[in-house]
């Protein structure tokens, strides 16, 4: 498991189905105190795993978010992704893929 700073969000696993959906799932709030997001990549090619995001985790409609590929660089690629879903377990989110 990818230990991230507290507070930061993490996309920390990429999956992409047959058909071209790809979700990702991401981590904030560390090892500690965990909560996973499903989002459903939209567009902006394949999302990075490993590096930091902000996104509006109120917002389950389309929304545009910048995601760096390694937590301190200034260059992020931005997505378009829509927030599906939340757990403090993975395996929920990553059932639902399948």
């Amino acid at each position: 498991m990818i230990k991230p700073m507290v507070g930061i969000k993490v996309p920390s696993a990429v999956y992409n189905k047959g058909n071209g959906e790809q979700y990702v799932v991401i981590l904030k709030g560390g090892t500690n105190n965990p909560t996973f997001y499903l989002m459903q990549v939209i567009s902006g090619g394949e999302c990075p795993i490993g590096g930091t995001t902000k996104f509006d985790e109120t917002n389950y409609s389309k929304q545009q978010i910048w995601v760096r590929d390694k937590p301190f660089e200034i260059h992020a690629t931005l997505f378009t992704m829509k927030l599906l879903d939340s757990s403090k377990q993975p395996i929920d989110l990553e059932n639902r893929i399948n």
